[in-house]
């Protein structure tokens, strides 16, 4: 929306003497129709090609006022893009965090087990464990999530996730 009014913006600044779209239909050697459509359609491009960062510059400002718009387009552009960039970042640090947090415990288990002196052989067999617990369960710990429900929802998600084993088991078959 806000790209359509700062087109907008640009088709008002197009209509003055002397101004971008007089310079435009100049460089095109006048194959540039005048019509109130066309003006739209150069005023949207140059605006998205101003906030993508690309600027071709095949269309450039010809006065102050233009000048000044410019200066609110980019403005513009450069909050939309930071936002941009911080939204990004906090989704992959936020994605990581379980991994993060798992890497913490290892590194909090390594240090115990240096500072007692742990033999080797046992080192190995907790490392192995921790590995095999992030592949299996990706961080998540059931019983603290399970045990911050209700009774009858923690009997659910009991029989949800042990259902196959019910089924499978001829000694509750008909159950």
């Amino acid at each position: 929306l806000m790209l359509h009014w700062m087109a907008c913006g640009w088709t008002c600044l197009a209509c003055i003497d002397d101004s971008w779209f007089d310079a435009l239909v100049q460089s095109k050697h006048g194959r540039v129709h005048k019509g109130l459509a066309s003006i739209y359609l150069w005023s949207l491009y140059w605006v998205l090609t101003t906030v993508s960062t690309v600027g071709f510059g095949d269309v450039t400002v010809s006065n102050e006022l233009e000048a000044g718009m410019m200066c609110i387009e980019l403005l513009f552009s450069m909050v939309l893009y930071s936002g941009l960039i911080a939204n990004m970042s906090t989704f992959f640090v936020t994605s990581n965090a379980t991994w993060n947090h798992h890497k913490q415990h290892v590194e909090k288990a390594k240090a115990y087990m240096h500072h007692y002196h742990f033999p080797q052989q046992l080192q190995y067999r907790i490392l192995s464990y921790f590995e095999y617990l992030w592949g299996t369960t990706k961080g998540l710990d059931e019983h603290d999530i399970v045990s911050n429900l209700p009774a009858t929802l923690q009997r659910q998600v009991s029989l949800f996730t042990n259902e196959r084993i019910i089924r499978s088991t001829p000694l509750f078959k008909g159950c």
